[in-house]
């Protein structure tokens, strides 16, 4: 009889580790996607079609993937096309030289000139 019951407590243990590691197996992939989501902020927040200007120019910035992005300056004189990447509310260009400052209402260059909604 003994022997029995024994096995039966040392079944119910496994049952126990068992739901113990599956747990920790959903767990842990959830948190870290929970994680690398969390992080991945600036590419949920997106400057697609955002128009900024000054009077007399607009920038335009029309996504093309991840942060990457076409800001098109146009003025009465000169349209210009450029690649630049978004990232922190920074603007860069390929180079990696810093453009400015965006955010939801403006847009600031490196040389003072702030381009309005």
């Amino acid at each position: 009889m003994k022997i029995k019951q024994s096995r039966c407590l040392f079944k119910k243990r496994n049952n126990k580790r068992v739901k113990k590691m599956k747990l920790r197996n959903l767990l842990i992939p959830a948190l870290l996607a929970f994680a690398v989501t969390a992080c991945n902020d600036e590419e949920a927040k997106s400057y697609d079609g955002a128009i900024f200007s000054d009077g007399d120019s607009t920038i335009t910035f029309a996504k093309i993937k991840g942060a990457e992005y076409k800001m098109t300056y146009k003025s009465k004189l000169v349209d210009t096309n450029n690649s630049v990447l978004i990232k922190d509310g920074r603007v860069y260009n390929n180079n990696n030289s810093f453009l400015g400052d965006i955010s939801d209402s403006s847009y600031k260059t490196i040389d003072g000139i702030v381009y309005t909604r």
